[in-house]
């Protein structure tokens, strides 16, 4: 055989063993899953040798975190990640401080009403001062036809969102913008 046959047949091989290599392993796990998973004290063992498994994981994904924080700047912490969110809103003027002294205030631009009135809506009015956005027709949500995303309706729905953000903002200002657009 010429070393250009045998480099195709090597080739043609690795998929194959491959194939066999998954087989075999994935036969093997359906075994071992079953002897594990039936006897109560192998499966004890299993669940210490994972849970410890998950700690190590969950060891070296933090550590991963914290180069990655360290390379980029940008915080991998719940806390440190709240605190630099509200340094670069206040640089941008935004007061971010609660106000307990005022309830807060939530413009909502719903999508679907039906939806939106199973829980999420009433919730939303129970802790804030709610605004809702009306389309062009009065109607909860954005004037649409069963064509989406249709130039005309786009432009309405713009521009009465803008018209009610604005005058809601003057009337008291909106604390919270939460939109299903």
């Amino acid at each position: 055989m010429s070393d250009g046959t045998k480099s195709i047949l090597k080739l043609n091989a690795i998929p194959v063993a491959i194939y066999f290599h998954n087989l075999i392993a994935n036969r093997v796990k359906k075994h071992i899953k079953k002897l594990v998973f039936s006897n109560p004290i192998v499966f004890a063992g299993y669940k210490k040798l994972r849970a410890a498994e998950i700690r190590i994981r969950k060891t070296l994904l933090a550590k991963k975190y914290e180069l990655l924080e360290k390379k980029s700047g940008n915080p991998y912490t719940e806390a440190k990640a709240v605190r630099l969110a509200r340094q670069r809103i206040s640089a941008r003027g935004i007061d971010t401080s609660a106000k307990a002294d005022k309830p807060l205030r939530i413009f909502l631009f719903g999508a679907n009403e039906a939806q939106d009135k199973t829980g999420f809506y009433q919730a939303l009015q129970k802790i804030s001062d709610l605004v809702v956005f009306k389309n062009t027709k009065g109607e909860y949500g954005p004037e649409h036809d069963e064509q989406p995303f249709k130039k005309i309706f786009v432009d309405r729905n713009d521009a009465a969102f803008l018209e009610q953000l604005e005058a809601a903002n003057k009337e008291a200002p909106i604390d919270l913008l939460i939109g299903q657009m």
